[in-house]
C-alpha cells in the first residue's frame, strides 16, 4: 500500500490518526513506503526505540511518537 504525498498532506496534515500502520509511520518517518523502509520502522519497534500498540501480529505506532520520534531527529516543520 503506498501513500502518495497528496493524500498524506490534503487529509492528515491537519487532523491526523491516533494510531499509524507500520506502512503509514514509514511515510511520515522516512517518506518513503517500500519493504526495506517498512522493515526499518518494525526494527525501531523491536528495539524499543518508537512506542507501538499490538493487536496479535499487527503494531501499531502513535501519532505522538511519530512526532517525537521526528522531533528528536530536528525534522518537525509545525
Amino acid at each position: 500500500m503506498a501513500l502518495t504525498g497528496s493524500v498524506v498532506d490534503a487529509g492528515w496534515k491537519f487532523n491526523p490518526p491516533a494510531l499509524l500502520s507500520v506502512e503509514q509511520a514509514a511515510w511520515f518517518l522516512f517518506a518513503r513506503d517500500d519493504e526495506t523502509v517498512r522493515k526499518r520502522v518494525r526494527r525501531l519497534i523491536l528495539r524499543g526505540d518508537l512506542k507501538f500498540v499490538a493487536d496479535g501480529s499487527r503494531y501499531w505506532v502513535p501519532w505522538s511518537e511519530i512526532q517525537r520520534f521526528k522531533g528528536e531527529r530536528g525534522e518537525i516543520d509545525t
